[in-house]
């Protein structure tokens, strides 16, 4: 506000004016990273369209007028959910009001927008031009230290903000502040660590009149902090995967597709009416998984002039890689920790995945491994908090297909008959220690027991002149049903617990039975399994 309590804007004589705080901020801010800044508008950065994503937006805008008690508030979510879009629609509606401080809009690749540097002098800049009050104080200091923008985030911020703001006399309404992109910061995460935690600590020390939204995705450095004491306290946190998107993408599709029908009518005049049909639409909505990024960019797509609409929406319907860039990306940059293909190949391939705890086991992976390869996945898998409850899984099951596919993959392609044989061969390694070491079990070894019959099925049914199989677990097998003559069958039985497991084991041998040729890699050691013999000699019952 400025000092006769009115609000003001900043004008082209403030920023000409020599010697202004303007003048003397401009060399360090990042202009673009502004909500409505030229770069994120050739970005094709908007609001949401009219009547989407109503219920996150409905709920953000109550804690911007309501919630007081908690200034923080934590929008996450995985890639491509539409973060960056809620947070631009609310950044706008708190401009309208007046209510908007100030906004930065993280972006990995650009310069500018991703270096914490540029933050506070960026902040400051804004600031004074929405709080005029605040000018004098920053002029002052800056002609005092010209250096402050090169000191520490701490000194930057108590300078350029925190004294500018105290020196206000008289009340100040709330502002809102809306940084997004957390996980698009550069540098060391130690000091955007440090950033959060210095917004978070200066609105409630300080008492400086700024509520602060935050959007980004679930990354584990990002979380450690919003989840810390007494971060967690002061922060309402807003999780896309909550909410229902189906709706809102139906909505996006049926208006940007319609308006490309408009704009290219002349190409489209014998297009049967509705274009798209319903079932394209229920179509493209299932591919989406609840992204948005994906129809985003499939609609850029299919409204390039290079082609006909309706031939390129049939095209784009085939292809289904609207997601990939987003995928490569963040396979990328997660591939470079230790056990990443290991653990990742073993959440795409194992029957059901097993919990935190039980998977670090069946790989023979240290406690925390299996966290610490999957670093960098947070955006594209679901991570359960706790090792022994839940089960990792990935956001949307478009992850499964993208690396099961070379053509769309490239060097992050998983091969399926290679993992389903290498987990074959885990599972007989446990199966043997189990019967010769007496290793007392545990989840791990009930599925090697439960489930090596499945990817013995499924890598014979990808593996082709099964040259691989042969080659990896041929002794395995062997030694496997010559035992079970003897004595393991029996005890594999057992290891089976109910009725259900007994059904899907034979039909996965009954599988790999049929793909087999007869004595093609155990010669005459064939086991087959019986429903009725189970049934008539167990009566449903152990031994």
């Amino acid at each position: 506000m400025s000092a006769d309590g009115s609000y003001g804007c900043l004008s082209r004589l403030d920023r000409l004016n020599p010697g202004s705080v303007f003048e003397m901020l401009m060399p360090y801010i990042a202009f673009n990273a502004a909500y409505n800044s030229g770069e994120r508008e050739s970005e094709h950065a908007s609001t949401c369209l009219e009547d989407t994503r109503k219920d996150v937006i409905n709920k953000i805008s109550a804690w911007v007028e309501s919630n007081q008690n908690r200034p923080v508030c934590w929008l996450e979510g995985p890639a491509g959910s539409g973060k960056s879009t809620i947070a631009h629609t609310i950044a706008e509606r708190c401009a309208n009001k007046q209510q908007l401080a100030f906004t930065f809009f993280f972006s990995r690749g650009k310069l500018d927008r991703g270096d914490t540097s540029k933050f506070f002098p960026t902040f400051a800049y804004q600031l004074a031009s929405f709080v005029p009050a605040t000018r004098a104080s920053m002029q002052r200091a800056l002609a005092a230290d010209p250096f402050i923008p090169s000191q520490r985030l701490a000194d930057q911020m108590k300078k350029l903000i925190v004294d500018p703001i105290l020196t206000i006399t008289g009340s100040i309404t709330s502002l809102i502040v809306v940084i997004d992109g957390l996980d698009e910061c550069g540098g060391d995460t130690g000091l955007l660590q440090g950033l959060i935690r210095l917004l978070i600590d200066a609105s409630t020390t300080h008492r400086i009149p700024f509520r602060f939204l935050f959007a980004s995705r679930p990354e584990p450095h990002i979380q450690q902090m919003f989840e810390s004491s007494p971060i967690q306290e002061k922060t309402y946190r807003l999780g896309l995967r909550d909410y229902n998107a189906r709706d809102d993408v139906r909505e996006f599709l049926r208006s940007h597709l319609s308006r490309i029908r408009e704009a290219q009518k002349d190409l489209m005049r014998d297009v049967p009416r509705p274009w798209p049909s319903q079932r394209d639409l229920e179509v493209v909505v299932n591919q989406s998984e609840g992204l948005f990024i994906y129809v985003s960019t499939l609609v850029k797509f299919v409204a390039d002039r290079n082609g006909l609409p309706q031939q390129k929406l049939q095209v784009a319907m085939r292809a289904h890689t609207g997601v990939d860039p987003l995928y490569n990306q963040v396979l990328s940059e997660a591939r470079q920790l230790d056990h990443f293909e290991q653990v990742v190949g073993a959440i795409m391939f194992l029957r059901p995945i097993l919990t935190v705890h039980a998977l670090e086991q069946f790989l023979q992976l240290q406690s925390g491994g299996v966290r610490l390869a999957l670093r960098g996945c947070q955006s594209i898998l679901v991570i359960p908090n706790q090792d022994e409850e839940g089960t990792i899984r990935p956001c949307h099951a478009s992850l499964r297909d993208f690396l099961t596919d070379h053509n769309r993959a490239g060097n992050h392609f998983l091969d399926t008959t290679k993992y389903h044989i290498s987990i074959l061969v885990d599972c007989l390694k446990f199966t043997t220690a189990d019967i010769e070491n007496n290793t007392g079990g545990g989840k791990h070894v009930d599925y090697a027991w439960q489930n090596w019959c499945h990817h013995f099925s499924l890598g014979l049914l990808h593996g082709g002149d099964n040259g691989h199989i042969e080659s990896s677990c041929r002794d395995w097998l062997a030694d496997v049903i010559m035992k079970m003559q003897q004595c393991w069958l029996k005890l594999w039985f057992y290891r089976f617990g109910n009725f259900d497991t007994l059904k899907a084991v034979n039909k996965d041998c009954c599988l790999a039975l049929a793909k087999l040729s007869v004595g093609l890699l155990l010669g005459n050691k064939v086991v087959f399994i019986d429903l009725y013999y189970y049934r008539s000699h167990l009566n449903g019952k152990r031994w």
